[in-house]
């Protein structure tokens, strides 16, 4: 099993091998709510998508969904880890923003397609004061 400071290692390769500009927030993106389903399977949460707070790397490993984030607040470029698993197609996670000064839960709601998430974030214990955090693939797969 990996421990937080290498899948930290890992996520912070990932982020830094993604092409393209960095990542900026981007509030126009809104995903519509998708219906949880314990059911679903054949889903795919790993790659890479845009997200409404910037890009999010997403990777299946030991039967959990691990992941790297990027984004823009006030100028400043922010980057954090997220850890969770996978219930159909439900994910609740943790996440912590590097140095710890943010963290929090959350939960994404894959569609059928594995092609966008609705998603919910919060802070400390909470899973949803923190807003709307949704995303579409941006690898294309």
């Amino acid at each position: 099993m990996l421990n937080l400071q290498t899948i930290a290692a890992i996520s912070l390769l990932v982020l830094a091998a993604c092409s393209g500009p960095k990542a900026v927030q981007v509030n126009a993106l809104h995903v519509d709510s998708i219906e949880p389903n314990d059911n679903a399977h054949g889903l795919h949460w790993s790659g890479r998508w845009q997200t409404n707070w910037g890009q999010l790397e997403l990777f299946a490993a030991d039967g959990q969904i691990r992941g790297a984030f990027r984004y823009v607040s006030e100028g400043t470029e922010r980057v954090g880890l997220l850890v969770g698993k996978p219930l159909g197609n439900v994910l609740t996670f943790t996440w912590v923003e590097q140095g710890g000064s943010n963290k929090g839960r959350g939960r994404f709601v894959l569609d059928g397609e594995s092609s966008k998430f609705s998603g919910i974030y919060g802070y400390e214990s909470s899973e949803e004061d923190g807003g709307e955090w949704c995303g579409v693939r941006a690898d294309g797969g």
